[in-house]
């Protein structure tokens, strides 16, 4: 599965890939003085409206102080202004975390959350800031007009993250000022929100043929085809980016995105037309005589790599193993129980084990957070091997990225192959599936209930 972040720290903007700056135990004195001057400098520039500026003095004093709750929440505005809604919700998210009572922040996270495709947890957030805040009256205001703002939202004919009123009025101001790329690109990304991708490819190619020097537009696009499962059209322009950026920070990123979907996406079409070979077809791993599965999960605090930050004790961090067992069971349940798991103390006696690392170079594809390995045991038998990517130190750990990405590569171990529904947990890229699909258990169920 395709990894949610990368960490580069580059000049231009529009080279800042998808994660804030790491957070860090100890800054030193001179390093805080630095980041104090660049942030009030960012801050300058955003209140003049020139949020690109301000993204790139804010991203620096985060690279010097990630430990600064107020220019992790600063940078979170630019970049929301800037409609990097999923940077913006990244920022607000560590905000709150180094300082859980800095109420702006959390009003923001929920309208990130929101704009990110989460109104669930949007409103949840909106919610649970009514306890955080009982008496700060300045921010409950603000935090009701959210909340009014999230229904809106909710209660729109297409269920989307922004609503038909919202999405007309931005039409509107794109259509009166034609010129104005800045609109026009608010729109494409207001119509790709509302799950109207026809047209929002057709704004964005509009943009990326008038102005072939701007990278935001055509990742834009490509954003839009990713969620649109437009899988040719979003191969043709990963090349196009590679040609038109070959000096990006992601460039190696996306030239092994279009290595490796080459032949996938043709095997995922191949499978939807019912014309695939039997090597390209989902199969089942483990047939009845070989259930249950015995599964090796080891104990994160076991392993070679060990979370802690700020000298959080071990036992605090987040339980990988119990996550990963959790999205065992839940595969188990797809199957209407036929697959059964049996959870063994050590690899050398499991059928399909899991790993940790920290390192992304074993997971064979840059931008992967996890990757599943075939193998045979000694009488000739499948067997397989996951490798989860996490990140020791990090205290803005995602239970459900982790969650979902597990799911993930545990169905690749089981027999499934990438799918080109953005619904799915399966879908070939990062997508917005807490769960299992409908599609996903009935592949599942079609493998292993026969």
């Amino acid at each position: 599965m395709p990894s949610k972040s990368f960490r580069s720290i580059v000049a231009s903007l529009t080279l800042i890939t998808l994660a804030s700056p790491a957070l860090a135990s100890e800054v030193s004195a001179e390093r805080k003085d630095k980041a104090v001057d660049l942030a009030n400098q960012g801050v300058q520039f955003l209140q003049a409206e020139n949020a690109q500026k301000s993204a790139e003095l804010l991203w620096q004093a985060a690279a010097l102080d990630p430990n600064q709750a107020d220019i992790q929440y600063d940078l979170g505005l630019a970049f929301a202004q800037l409609k990097r809604y999923k940077e913006a919700w990244q920022c607000f998210q560590k905000a709150v975390i180094l300082d859980p009572k800095l109420a702006k922040a959390w009003i923001q996270l929920a309208q990130a959350y929101a704009y990110c495709g989460d109104l669930k947890r949007a409103i949840a957030t909106v919610e649970d800031n009514k306890k955080r805040f009982p008496h700060d009256t300045a921010a409950l205001a603000i935090n009701e007009e959210m909340g009014k703002k999230l229904a809106r939202w909710k209660a729109g004919p297409t269920n989307a993250v922004i609503d038909s009123q919202s999405l007309e009025t931005i039409r509107q101001e794109a259509a009166a000022a034609p010129s104005d790329k800045q609109k026009r690109s608010h729109y494409a990304w207001a119509l790709t929100k509302a799950k109207d991708y026809k047209n929002a490819l057709m704004q964005y190619k509009s943009l990326v043929a008038e102005e072939p020097s701007n990278a935001d537009y055509l990742k834009g696009m490509m954003w839009c085809q990713t969620l649109a499962g437009d899988l040719e059209g979003l191969q043709a322009s990963r090349q196009m980016y590679v040609d038109r950026f070959p000096k990006a920070s992601d460039v190696s990123t996306i030239k092994d995105e279009i290595k490796y979907y080459a032949d996938d996406f043709k095997r995922i079409r191949a499978q939807e037309a019912g014309k695939a070979n039997e090597s390209d077809k989902d199969y089942r791993v483990y047939g009845p005589e070989r259930m249950p599965v015995k599964v090796c999960v080891p104990d994160i605090w076991r392993s070679k790599i060990v979370w802690s930050a700020g000298g959080t004790a071990a036992k605090d961090g987040p339980d990988y193993a119990k996550l990963v067992e959790q999205a065992f069971n839940t595969w188990g349940d797809a199957s209407g129980g036929v697959l059964k798991f049996r959870f063994v103390p050590l690899p050398t006696d499991s059928d399909l084990s899991c790993d940790w690392t920290d390192d992304r170079s074993k997971l064979v594809h840059s931008f992967a957070s996890g990757v599943t390995v075939g193998g045979t045991n000694s009488s000739g038998q499948r067997t397989s091997k996951i490798f989860l990517l996490i990140k020791p130190g990090d205290k803005t750990f995602d239970k459900n990225e982790f969650y979902t990405t597990a799911l993930h590569e545990i169905g690749h171990s089981l027999g499934l192959g990438h799918s080109s529904s953005p619904s799915d947990v399966m879908y070939f890229a990062s997508s917005s599936a807490t769960d299992l699909s409908a599609n996903d258990r009935s592949r599942m169920r079609a493998l292993y209930c026969r």
